[in-house]
């Protein structure tokens, strides 16, 4: 995030305190992240003394996936809350703080940031930018979602999602990601067409 620039020069204002740029407002936020790319990235030590990629996979794919923290308008339009175009993921800011917040009212016990990247991580590990070309985007998203969450909760049970990804999200209660963790993104994309279907179909009936 960009600080306060000169509106004559649009260069960066200097506070003459420190010497330095003035912050932007979210670059407590952008500065925060690398603490969670680094343990998201890191090694987990075993009791043998060796050590593992902390979260297996999908730390091996952290340490070459480009992470930002955004709050540029035009990226605000793609998404508010995060994204991936494939290669590189991407949190907006204002989201994250939120999710940060909710981590600390539960000193920690729940998880915002680490749930939500490994989320994104997972799009790009079953390359979904790719995938269900044939499926209108806002079902294949829907599909994604519920997979990713389902094998999010089953599989890391110690990460436990804060309520914000909750009310965003879909596939994370306890029903749904025993139903969806095991399925297939495109069998799960047809299944939410044929819903869509039926619904159509039942209010022109009931016209």
């Amino acid at each position: 995030a960009d600080g306060p620039k000169d509106p004559k020069t649009n260069e960066p204002l200097i506070d003459p305190e420190t010497g330095e740029e003035y912050p932007g407002p979210n670059d407590d936020m952008a500065e925060l992240l690398h603490d969670y790319l680094v343990k998201i990235r890191g090694p987990m030590n075993l009791p043998t003394g060796g050590t593992v990629p902390r979260f297996g996979v999908l730390s091996l794919l952290a340490m070459k996936t480009p992470i930002f923290c955004y709050d540029h308008p035009r990226l605000k339009k793609i998404a508010n809350t995060a994204f991936t175009d494939g290669r590189s993921i991407f949190v907006d800011a204002d989201f994250m703080r939120k999710l940060v917040d909710q981590e600390k009212e539960t000193g920690g016990k729940l998880s915002g940031m680490l749930f939500l990247l490994m989320h994104e991580l997972m799009h790009k590990l079953f390359a979904h930018v790719g995938r269900l070309k044939n499926i209108p985007p806002k079902i294949a998203n829907i599909a994604e979602d519920l997979v990713i969450n389902g094998k999010l909760v089953k599989g890391f049970d110690t990460i436990k999602p804060v309520p914000l990804l909750y009310e965003v999200g879909v596939g994370m209660k306890p029903e749904e990601a025993e139903k969806y963790h095991s399925m297939s993104e495109e069998v799960v994309a047809e299944m939410l067409m044929r819903q869509e279907f039926q619904k159509k179909k039942k209010k022109e009936q009931e016209k």
